[in-house]
């Protein structure tokens, strides 16, 4: 049996996820990377990407659609600092399109730099929920 690590997610609402897993799998600037217990301590940017969260517990993998964010490891502790994470069940199907509409939108409207790079990162950030979303 493989020993389980304490998993924290935060994010600016407050603590998000706080239960022990077995892997977690995450987008760091390097790839797709896997932290379980007893892993060198670790910290490391993350990407918009699919969070992974495995659970001999429940027997099942979750899937998050997670932000950018930063993540500390070390050999008993996993603990993710995000402006935003969403389990595949929790998103919002119809709020995400609708960002993603919006941020289409306003992208062809403008021809500020600043305006196009934020919009740019909520187009993504929808699009990442969906694909989450329509992994479940």
């Amino acid at each position: 049996m493989a020993k389980n690590v304490n998993l924290t997610i935060t994010t600016p609402q407050g603590i998000y996820f706080n239960d022990m897993v077995d892997i977690v799998t995450v987008k760091t600037p390097e790839g797709y990377v896997g932290f379980m217990a007893n892993h060198q301590p670790t910290l490391s940017t993350i990407m918009i990407s699919t969070l992974y969260v495995n659970s001999s517990s429940s027997g099942k993998q979750r899937l998050a659609a997670i932000d950018t964010g930063l993540i500390y490891v070390d050999k008993e502790q996993i603990t993710i600092v995000t402006s935003a994470c969403e389990f595949a069940e929790d998103i919002d199907v119809t709020r995400a399109r609708k960002a993603k509409e919006k941020a289409e939108e306003a992208i062809k409207l403008t021809t500020n730099i600043t305006k196009i790079t934020e919009e740019e990162r909520r187009l993504s950030r929808s699009l990442n929920r969906l694909k989450v979303a329509d992994q479940k």
